[in-house]
Order: structure tokens, then C-alpha cells, then sequence
């Protein structure tokens, strides 16, 4: 999504300006250096004193003080500076505070994906969890959850059921913005992009003030620099199949025969169990009232069904 935005003139992205993870390179130490050392790079939370850190921080990106480049550092970046006016911040760690950056002058937009597909790519990744990040936060666990709702949390994390912590990890990580973000937030899934991305990009292009939505939707069509985290069939998929629609089907009902229907229909009862029904167990599709083109609300979408994962595949 980032790199969709970014090609607009004028546009720089800062990828993962919260990740303080990569010591080994120039602008990992410097985010090391200015950010809050928050649990796992985790900011769902924030005192007094660190809150003052993170919106100097920020303000200072906003307006080109500070140069940030992505993790993986484009080596013409510096020479693009001058002649950047807007920045697109891609953040992966700070979802529960997705209401806090509206006191900037900023367009926050927010994209989920199936926990089913999102739990697989991270086992299949061998990423990790955040989960944990989240229970540690008093602040997290009073506000957002019900005793209840700690008490599974924690007997899921006791259980060494992978794939059900990663779906746990799913629900913590868009509990905030699924449920309590405000109306200024831009919402939409990952789905409905793979759909319709020219409508999904007129809607972005209108609410951003996108000059270039025609460029977008070539860089949506080509492949991304993460394309390297995907599987050979997705590559497939993305580099064989032409027409947008056909090829969404594709992508997002791959999941589909990767995982048993038992563990599907109780990944999603858990996300239930959190107050979070945008997907079901059985469809690829995110809820009718989620989508947010009159396409695909209108879209009468082909039956697909979940079938048994192929023997001696890894499954969840």
C-alpha cells in the first residue's frame, strides 16, 4: 500500500519509522537513539514524558527535519528529499494508538487482511509474535479487554498452539483499529484492494488528495518489494494473471486449502470471542458491511469452499 501511494510526485515514504530493531544500519541506530525503548518495538502505550519524545519525533519527519529512509535503504533517497513535500509513513507497530495521530495534520488510512492469511504468512515467514507486548500493557489489557477475554488470551499463549497464537496476535494488533478507531479513520481490506484496485485507489486518490491515481494502479499491478516474503504460487499468480479481479480470487482464497476447516471455524470463533467480525471461517471475503466501494457491495462473490491441505503440505 505504501509503495502504491509513494509513487505520487513529491511523495517519500518512511517505511516502519517505529521499528527499532535494525542496529546494523545508519537509520536503524538513529531510530534506536530517539524512540521510547518500548517492549519489542511495541508503542501501545505511552507516558507523559515519552509521548513528548514520539511527537517531536514525528513532527520532525512530517516536515524533513529528520531523514528517514526505509529499513532496506534506497540508495537514491537523499537525492529525492529535496524534492519531497509529503511523506508516507508506514507503521506496523503503533496500531493501538491509531486515534493519537490525528493531532497531526495527517490522513491516517488502515488496511486489515483474513486472520487466516495473515496467521499462515507469519508461520510460513517464521516472524514474530506481539502478543505478549500487549498483555504486559495495564493500559491495553484495562481498557480493551475483559477479564475474560486476558484469562483466554493468556491460557492461548500457555497452550503452544502456533497457529492460534499468531491468530491471537492478529486480534491485538487490529482490536483498537477495528473497533475503536474514530470516523477520520480510512478503512478497508486487503481483500476488496485485491478486487478492485482502481476503485479502492479513485477512493484513496479522493481522500488524500492523489494527483497520480492512473501511476498507482500500475504500481499496484507490478510486483512489490516484499514480494520476496511470498510464496511461489502468489508470485505466480501476481506475474501470470492480468485481469484485477481474477486475479484477487487468486490471492485471496489461497489460504483456503492450507488449513483444516476446524482450526479455520475456531480461529475466527476466537476473533468473535474479541468483539471482531469482519471475516468468517469459510469465505476469503471480508464482511458485506466492510467493503467500501459500491462494486463490491454489489459483488456476488463465486463459491469457494474450504478443501483438505495436500498431504505432507505444512499446515497450521
Amino acid at each position: 500500500m505504501a509503495e502504491t501511494i509513494g509513487v505520487n510526485k513529491a511523495m517519500m515514504i518512511v517505511d516502519q519509522p517505529f521499528d527499532r530493531f535494525h542496529d546494523y544500519t545508519r537509520d536503524g541506530r538513529k531510530r534506536i537513539e530517539l524512540l521510547p525503548d518500548k517492549y519489542r518495538s511495541q508503542f501501545i502505550d505511552l507516558t507523559e514524558e515519552e509521548e513528548k519524545y514520539i511527537e517531536e519525533y514525528v513532527c520532525r519527519i512530517n516536515k524533513g527535519k529528520l531523514q528517514l529512509s526505509a529499513v532496506v535503504p534506497n540508495p537514491l533517497f537523499f537525492l529525492l528529499i529535496p524534492m519531497s513535500n509529503r511523506v508516507v509513513l508506514k507503521i506496523v507497530n503503533a496500531n493501538s494508538m491509531v486515534n493519537w495521530f490525528h493531532r497531526f495534520d495527517i490522513h491516517v488510512i488502515y488496511m486489515s487482511r483474513h486472520p487466516i492469511a495473515q496467521s499462515l504468512s507469519i508461520m510460513r515467514n517464521n516472524w514474530g509474535l506481539t502478543v505478549d507486548a500487549y498483555l504486559k500493557s495495564k493500559y491495553f489489557c484495562c481498557k480493551y479487554l475483559k477479564p475474560e477475554m486476558r484469562i483466554e488470551a493468556e491460557k492461548i499463549m500457555d497452550s503452544g498452539d502456533h497457529f492460534l497464537q499468531c491468530i491471537l496476535n492478529w486480534i491485538f494488533e487490529n482490536l483498537v483499529p477495528m473497533k475503536y478507531s474514530n470516523e477520520q479513520v480510512f478503512k478497508f481490506t486487503y481483500e476488496e484492494f485485491c478486487l478492485f484496485p482502481e476503485h479502492i485507489i479513485s477512493l484513496l486518490a479522493k481522500n488524500l488528495e492523489l494527483s497520480e491515481p492512473d501511476r498507482m494502479v500500475e504500481r499496484f499491478r507490478a510486483p512489490s518489494r516484499t514480494m520476496g516474503f511470498s510464496t511461489k504460487e502468489a508470485k505466480d499468480i501476481i506475474r501470470n494473471i492480468k485481469d484485477d479481479y481474477s486475479r484477487g480470487i487468486k490471492l485471496i482464497s489461497r489460504w483456503m486449502h492450507e488449513v483444516e476447516q476446524e482450526k479455520a471455524k475456531k480461529a475466527i470463533d476466537l476473533c468473535k470471542f474479541f468483539g471482531l467480525n469482519w471475516y468468517e471461517y469459510d469465505s476469503p471475503f471480508p464482511a458485506k458491511e466492510r467493503y467500501v466501494t459500491k462494486e463490491a457491495r454489489f459483488l456476488n462473490p463465486p463459491s469457494l469452499a474450504l478443501t483438505n491441505p495436500q498431504k505432507n503440505k505444512p499446515i497450521a
